[in-house]
């Protein structure tokens, strides 16, 4: 099993690097290219779409549980409120205050 096998923390480690992909090569104490080829053949994603998706899906997550679009843009690591809502709705096609307020489409 490989150093990245057997980390489990990935979304706290994403959030400490603000969701970076030389950082998190960095804490994960492996270079950018092992960290590459590792989410490739585990997830089929570039480094890049994999830590987006896992961010949005932390997003949800908070939003799920009520807490404001301001503190979950804080939270995942975004400037502005409306570069969350931008990038949630171009994720998951719906503004991050539907989701809050429960309006959202069911997601299969």
């Amino acid at each position: 099993m490989s150093k990245l096998e057997r980390i489990e923390d990935w979304a706290e480690r994403m959030k400490r690097t603000d969701y970076k992909v030389g950082p998190l090569a960095r804490i994960c104490r492996v270079s950018e290219r092992q960290l590459r080829r590792y989410v490739r053949r585990r997830f089929s994603l570039t480094p890049l779409e994999w830590i987006k998706q896992e961010r949005m899906k932390q997003t949800r997550l908070s939003l799920e549980r009520g807490c404001s679009v301001k503190a979950v843009a804080t939270e995942a690591g975004f400037k502005w409120p409306e570069q969350l809502s931008r990038q949630f709705k171009g994720f998951y096609g719906e503004p991050p205050s539907h989701v809050r307020a429960g309006v959202h489409r069911a997601q299969g």
